[in-house]
């Protein structure tokens, strides 16, 4: 199943990721779309001709844990953002099948015994070509593609850092998470609407970081950026890990 959640980005929901899968020749029956109650674009989202389902939920955290109650636990499930453009390999050249994708994240994540995969974080054609394909160890997986087998039990606790959580939460559960090395997403991180729409801010998203950063300290170092951002590495500094 394809989950997509959004807020207030009908549009652009529309326009990309929709038009992105109907490219690749998702069926509508495959995809389901997450939305808030509280969306002002609600009635616009009703309309649509894949599934919609309507939470309670508002913040991105907690919209991800709606997703983890909804579904079968072990189910495997792709979440993408609703602004994905397009999906590169190493060379930056368009995926030739998503379908193909999909098999490949879960065959790895089935062979690995991990439950969660992510792909790389930037499309830089010179890093990408460098790293290997894969990799099992603590790196960020960027939330706007996410390959999952549904995990009851890991709920996170913040909103505005919950794709550095997940990512954690899914190696401490099960020693590894796999990143695809060689495939990126373009997509427009922090574009109106989406997760700024619903109270994010510079303000927010340090404070969650910093709440994050108290949770797992053997897994992250809080930083500013030039952009006065907060971001956060991560990092296993430690021989044994437990879940906060």
């Amino acid at each position: 199943m394809i989950v997509i959640p959004s807020f207030e980005r009908y549009d652009n929901l529309k326009k990309h990721t929709l038009s992105f899968l109907k490219r690749y020749d998702i069926p509508d029956s495959e995809i389901v779309v997450v939305v808030s109650e509280h969306d002002r674009q609600l009635s616009q989202y009703l309309t649509l001709d894949c599934g919609v389902i309507v939470t309670e939920a508002n913040k991105i955290g907690d919209v991800h844990n709606f997703i983890t109650d909804t579904f079968d636990e072990g189910e495997f499930i792709c979440e993408l953002d609703d602004d994905i453009r397009h999906i590169k390999n190493k060379d930056l050249i368009n995926i030739e099948s998503f379908t193909d994708l999909l098999s490949t994240a879960k065959n790895l994540l089935v062979e690995n015994k991990a439950s969660y995969c992510g792909t790389y974080s930037v499309p830089n054609k010179m890093f990408m070509n460098k790293s290997n394909e894969i990799s099992l160890d603590l790196k960020y997986c960027l939330g706007l593609i996410r390959f999952r087998f549904i995990r009851k039990e890991i709920k996170c606790k913040t909103s505005y850092s919950e794709d550095y959580e997940n990512c954690i939460r899914h190696y401490v559960r099960d020693g590894k998470i796999i990143r695809l090395n060689h495939i990126c997403g373009i997509t427009a991180n922090y574009a109106a609407g989406g997760c700024d729409g619903s109270g994010r801010n510079l303000e927010t998203e340090r404070t969650h970081k910093e709440e994050l950063c108290k949770l797992f300290p053997n897994h992250t170092t809080l930083f500013q950026r030039k952009n006065k951002r907060y971001d956060i590495r991560l990092k296993d500094k430690s021989p044994i890990s437990s879940l906060a």
